[in-house]
């Protein structure tokens, strides 16, 4: 499956990271803890891959090639790489720095991104500006997934949504089963029909508002 094959309104979803300051070392360890969790809790075909070699990840210790960076990428089934994240806790001082872009292509891997930036906007809060292209679409259910496996959360995200009417039903808790459990598969075929219904619900059940 290539880029190039996905609904242009999936493939074409691209997630901005600007940091703001330097992430404090204890809420560094907090984010460093909530996305190994998520890591092990995601079906393996949903996963990261490997940013050095493309490969699958096999241990959450390769989401920190370092200590203070994270770092993660995605392929497509012919294993190229389409995209590749990386954050630092350090801010960098340097004129040149710019926001980090990161376009998943609607690649299995985006379920992990936004995960990721959930998470890092709540651990690491006021260090980092994140915006999607899609808006708050991209928000509702990663903070649900997150939400259904830790009931103790109290969440934001990087753009409100509306939750009293939006994934709180019956087919929403079969995606979010769908996408949770190391021992599941999730094909990428799959994986693509559940984002393009995501986004098509949620634009539904908003203009019902």
């Amino acid at each position: 499956m290539t880029p190039h094959s996905l609904s242009t309104s999936t493939a074409d979803v691209h997630y901005i990271v600007t940091q703001k300051a330097t992430v404090p070392p204890e809420l560094w360890a907090t984010f460093v803890l909530a996305i190994t969790d998520v890591f092990w809790r995601l079906p393996v075909n949903l996963r990261p891959c490997n940013s050095t070699n493309g490969l699958r990840m096999e241990r959450s210790s390769e989401l920190f090639p370092d200590p203070d960076i994270f770092a993660f990428a995605s392929t497509n089934e012919g294993d190229f790489i389409v995209a590749t994240a990386l954050i630092t806790r350090f801010r960098s001082m340097s004129p040149d720095a710019r926001p980090r872009v990161i376009a998943p292509h609607g690649q299995p891997v985006d379920l992990f991104t936004r995960l990721a930036l959930v998470l890092l906007y709540n651990h690491c809060e006021g260090c980092f500006e994140i915006t999607s292209s899609a808006g708050a679409a991209s928000w509702s259910l990663p903070v649900r997934w997150l939400c259904r496996h830790d009931a103790t959360l109290n969440l934001s995200s990087p753009a409100s949504f509306r939750d009293d009417n939006v994934f709180n039903g019956t087919a929403d808790e079969l995606m979010l089963t769908m996408m949770s459990g190391a021992e599941r598969i999730v094909t990428t075929q799959e994986w693509l029909l559940i984002n393009e219904f995501e986004y098509r619900l949620y634009g539904l059940r908003c203009s019902l508002e």
